[in-house]
């Protein structure tokens, strides 16, 4: 699964078809606060939220950013894997 980050939309964002699901953050200075996380019912059950959210810490990871998540899934994600604790802004 592709994901890209859409700095016209201030998004990370994979498409499967028609359908696209993504990650929206607005960036103040080194740090990405991920705001909110959609995903299209017909990509719905099938563990694209989890792989958007998984390659857009990586991306933010090589990237050198911190992040602030204010979005249910994302902060969701991020508790059931503290491998990506080190990338939250304190």
């Amino acid at each position: 699964m592709e994901v890209s980050r859409n700095r016209d939309k201030n998004r990370f964002e994979t498409k499967v078809g028609n359908d696209c699901a993504f990650i929206d953050y607005t960036l103040k200075d080194d740090t990405l606060y991920l705001t909110h996380t959609e995903v299209p019912p017909a990509m719905q059950g099938k563990g694209i939220g989890s792989k958007l959210v998984a390659a857009t810490l990586n991306y933010i990871e090589e990237a050198g950013f911190k992040i602030v998540s204010t979005c249910p899934f994302v902060s969701n994600y991020l508790k059931k894997h503290p491998e990506y604790a080190h990338l939250v802004a304190v």
